[in-house]
Order: structure tokens, then sequence, then C-alpha cells
């Protein structure tokens, strides 16, 4: 995540300060990168484990990890609950 997550925020910013003023991209670049950006950057660097495993990939899981993000807190506390 590391070496992937870095360049990703720096392209994202790079990206969307042609698009925005500096003030929103500066406003935006910590729940983006956060949430989208290193969350990608983990899926980038299983991706290749995962296809040498499973001899198979999964496009959908791009998306079904976003969206389950917002959800992930809470669920990870019940449990925790849950366990003590």
């Amino acid at each position: 995540m590391l070496l992937v997550g870095g360049p990703l925020v720096n392209l994202y910013e790079q990206i969307a300060e042609k698009f925005l003023s500096s003030e929103t991209v500066a406003r935006l670049a910590g729940p983006i990168s956060e949430y989208a950006l290193l969350t990608l950057a983990a899926q980038i660097g299983t991706f290749p484990i995962a296809a040498y495993h499973f001899h198979r990939i999964s496009i959908s899981s791009f998306l079904a990890n976003l969206l389950i993000l917002p959800a992930q807190p809470p669920i990870m506390a019940l449990g925790g609950l849950t366990l003590a």
C-alpha cells in the first residue's frame, strides 16, 4: 500500500487541480485518498496474489470494496463487542 498509495494520491491531486481549485482539492484529498485511493492501492497490491492462487479475477471487487467502506467500522466494532 505504501508503494502504490503515495503515487496514486499524487496522481489524483495533479488531475484534480486541473478541474478544481487548490482549496477544494486540499479539502477533498483526505477523504478521497483515505477511502478510495488507499483501498485501490491495497487491491492493486493483492490482485496478482489472488489471481495466482484462485486462477480468476473479479472486476466487481473494486466496486464492492468501495461500497462496503462506510459499513466496515460499525461491523468491526460490533464484532469486537460480540467477541467480548
